[in-house]
């Protein structure tokens, strides 16, 4: 059997294997938005591919890094927090996580006269989930095909 004949078999299994885990993988970004009257902080998270991060773990931490408060969002992703309960003054944190590897942290400005300032919220990536998938399998196909050639040049190089 030639060297090309078992990489394009090994091709097949590794496509085949992808195509298992790819079908039941969740989306890997999060993104966040805020909303919310004055006074109040209400933070939605959703993976990249827009289903909400319902019944996530949330911490929010004070400047000094203790616990103030533990929730988890509602079956929309979304968390609410009064920021006028929130002194001292400084950089608290809101951490959610889900639990499978998805985290995300907002970092929350409270000034001395109680006002807020939520970071801006992260750009929403203009590319899905597939597309990356099948770009990463084009690659790997790419290299794994240079390296043939690379090989059977060395080789006919050689006689």
């Amino acid at each position: 059997m030639s060297h090309y004949s078992a990489c394009l078999r090994l091709l097949g299994v590794l496509g085949i294997l992808w195509g298992g885990v790819v079908s039941t993988a969740h989306a890997h970004g999060v993104n966040w938005t805020q909303d919310g009257p004055d006074g109040v902080i209400v933070l939605a998270f959703e993976y990249s591919d827009g289903t909400q991060m319902a019944f996530a773990t949330v911490k929010v931490s004070d400047p000094d890094n203790r616990t103030f408060q533990s929730a988890r969002t509602d079956r929309r992703g979304r968390f609410a927090l009064a920021g006028h309960n929130l002194k001292p003054a400084g950089e608290w944190v809101v951490s959610v996580n889900d639990g499978q590897g998805h985290v995300m942290r907002v970092p929350l400005q409270i000034s001395d006269q109680q006002t807020v300032t939520v970071a801006p919220a992260p750009a929403r990536s203009e590319i899905g989930v597939w597309p990356r998938a099948l770009f990463g399998l084009s690659l790997i196909a790419n290299l794994t095909i240079v390296a043939l050639w690379l090989s059977k040049r060395r080789r006919s190089a050689q006689v």
